[in-house]
């Protein structure tokens, strides 16, 4: 299928061609490219190009950085329920980039993500709990959530969960 068929109508080709450019495969990485044919996708309504939008927005590839651009795109996918659109309202919700700073919405969101099975709101939540961001701070609480995070493939919540953990083992022998 040659790049003129996708203009026809197929969403899904669209973004498949946008996410080769994304990632180098197989075309080289172009995140203007990437752009044009997730906007394409994403006009047609394909919910994972809407959310892949609000993440070039977010990374400044292909398009100005803007936060706010990037919470319209994560809010039209989350609320479609697209996980990667709830996981990214919610980071800027927690940040206050782009939307008011709202520790609740933030906590919602990565609740339904984690339900749906996303590791990344795993660590969103280990984080809310860690900090104290519109919650008690509950160190117990946090480990945990950065723990389900690791196991489910997270790498990056490793060092937050270690760190997390020897925070409990100390309050614990202060106990």
């Amino acid at each position: 299928m040659c790049s003129s068929d996708l203009e026809q109508n197929d969403s899904l080709g669209a973004y498949l061609v946008g996410n080769a450019y994304f990632t180098g495969s197989g075309v080289p990485q172009d995140y203007t490219q990437t752009r044009n044919w997730m906007a394409r996708s994403a006009q047609q309504g394909f919910t994972p190009a809407i959310a892949m939008m609000g993440v070039l927005y977010v990374q400044g590839r292909g398009v100005p950085q803007n936060f706010a651009e990037a919470a319209r795109y994560y809010k039209l996918a989350a609320d479609k329920n697209n996980v990667v659109g709830k996981v990214g309202l919610a980071t800027l919700h927690l940040s206050g980039r782009g939307v008011p700073r709202d520790y609740a919405e933030s906590r919602r969101l990565f609740e339904e993500a984690y339900k749906q099975g996303n590791a990344v709101a795993a660590a969103g939540l280990g984080q809310i709990y860690r900090d104290g961001l519109g919650v008690a701070k509950e160190a117990p609480r946090a480990l945990a959530w950065f723990d389900v995070a690791v196991r489910k493939g997270y790498a990056a919540a490793t060092k937050p969960r270690d760190r997390s953990e020897e925070h409990t083992s100390e309050l614990q022998s202060l106990a």
